[in-house]
């Protein structure tokens, strides 16, 4: 790697650090924080579940400031060699704007490269595991477990657990029995005044009893008084595992074969193959907005921070814009779904050609 080279990818990373932590703490705030302070107020979510929803969902937020940091990162960059006059030198040296552009193209590539094993490998499990979390506490309407009802559990064809449960109250179990079975025979009864299920897994109980009965003898049994007592319990009483997956909570392999199910068994899949290819045409919007960036960035006019940050939201803007229309083309089947999921990224590019087209010839 030459020196310009070490030179703008060193600008261009730190710049993309500080633009993407901009743009996360800007979305961060203005679409998860009141909604989950919301949520936290009227489903009564504890701290610990709030924060864990907080992270989760920022964790989204971040692959969204992906392309808009590459943006902001590549006008600023662009920007500051203009306005102090380094793009002249660099030029005097016989150095051409292609080459300039050339590592801030790779790494839009590779920023693109990397958003897109994100949203394969940790955009998936962030969405379902927050959207689990919610669940548990907003439709607990819904449980698994009915009041009053025993629930038996087998295991090769023998009873392995009863529970019942006398009344579930926003989230709190009343008078809970569980009787547990080895090999079809009574070892264990606990009975609890109150318990919950953790969003972590297990079930905590409180204010119980329990009764031991040994196998090797069952006219006997131990008795054990508790305050707090938590068993790894692994049935959720508020039915939310067995929902199916939306699309954000799918990868691309599982939305895939999501399509064919639904392809084979005649249902409509315009929404779901726009989803498909929208995995891959947003992170590539990194490399696009280097193209655009970098011809912004190289205008003869001088610019400042501020600036650059708001030539960089118009351009956002217009894109989303343009990623509506070409969503709605695709889902009215005007357009192909690969061509309506592209588009954005087809006329942003060709604008920033353009104009590069342009500064190359002056």
């Amino acid at each position: 790697m030459k020196i310009i080279d070490r030179y703008l990818t060193k600008e261009m990373l730190n710049a993309f650090i500080f633009s993407t932590a901009v743009f996360t703490f800007i979305l961060a705030g203005s679409t998860i924080l009141f909604q989950l302070i919301g949520d936290v107020i009227k489903f009564g979510i504890p701290l610990n579940n709030a924060i864990q929803l907080f992270v989760l969902k920022t964790t989204i937020i971040i692959a969204l400031s992906f392309p808009m940091g590459t943006l902001l990162a590549t006008i600023f960059v662009f920007g500051r060699l203009n306005s102090d006059s380094e793009i002249i030198a660099f030029r005097s040296c016989g150095i051409s704007f292609l080459r300039l552009i050339r590592p801030i193209l790779i790494i839009g590539f590779i920023i693109s490269l990397l958003t897109i094993w994100f949203n394969e490998t940790i955009v998936p499990h962030a969405e379902r595991q927050s959207e689990n979390i919610l669940l548990s506490y907003r439709e607990k309407t819904n449980p698994t477990i009915k009041e009053g009802v025993n629930l038996t559990q087998y295991e090769n064809k023998l009873p392995k657990r009863i529970i019942n449960v006398s009344q579930i109250d926003r989230g709190a179990l009343k008078e809970v029995t569980v009787a547990e079975f080895n090999k079809g025979v009574l070892s264990r009864i606990i009975r609890s005044q109150s318990g919950k299920w953790l969003i972590e897994g297990g079930w905590e109980f409180y204010n119980g009893v329990m009764y031991d009965y040994p196998p090797e003898s069952h006219d006997s049994h131990t008795i054990i008084h508790f305050d707090t007592h938590k068993i790894n319990l692994q049935i959720n009483p508020y039915n939310v595992e067995k929902r199916s997956k939306r699309n954000k909570e799918r990868s691309s392999r599982e939305l895939r074969e999501h399509i064919k199910f639904k392809q084979s068994t005649g249902q409509e899949i315009s929404k779901d193959q726009m989803d498909y290819h929208m995995k891959f045409a947003l992170p590539f919007a990194s490399l696009i907005f280097t193209i655009i960036g970098t011809s912004v960035g190289l205008r003869p006019q001088r610019s400042t921070s501020a600036q650059s940050l708001g030539l960089s939201l118009m351009i956002i803007l217009g894109y989303y814009v343009l990623m509506a229309v070409g969503m709605a083309f695709g889902l009215s089947q005007t357009l192909h779904p690969i061509l309506a999921a592209w588009l954005p990224n087809l006329i942003v590019a060709g604008v920033g050609i353009y104009y590069q087209s342009r500064l190359i010839k002056n």
